[in-house]
């Protein structure tokens, strides 16, 4: 019998570590001691969305270092995502160039 368990980002891992759950669905990074990452179950694409008229409007791909170009929004300060944070608002280009940062 399956039964499902809604969790957290915050409390997913905790709740495989202390056994309330078999298994997890989970976003990486993985941070938590006695857990280990297992077979990808899916690659998310990601969308990047610009007005109109926008210089990247036109393109099917987009190279991330594109985005050291623009300013997009950020998590205020206090948020408790944590590491998982720079997939949804990422603060730096996979070279290290620096994203501006917008509104929260």
């Amino acid at each position: 019998m399956v039964e499902w368990v809604e969790l957290s980002l915050l409390d997913q891992f905790e709740a495989v570590a202390v056994g309330k759950v078999d298994a997890a669905i989970c976003r990486l990074p993985l941070y938590h001691d006695g857990l280990v990452q297992c077979t990808v179950l899916l690659e998310e694409k990601k969308k990047l969305v610009v007005p109109a008229g926008h210089r990247l409007s036109d393109r099917e791909l987009i190279d991330p270092e594109e985005l050291a170009l623009e300013t997009l929004p950020t998590l205020p300060d206090n948020h408790q995502l944590g590491a998982w944070a720079s997939d949804p608002f990422p603060d730096h280009t996979p070279s290290g160039r620096p994203i501006a940062r917008g509104p929260s």
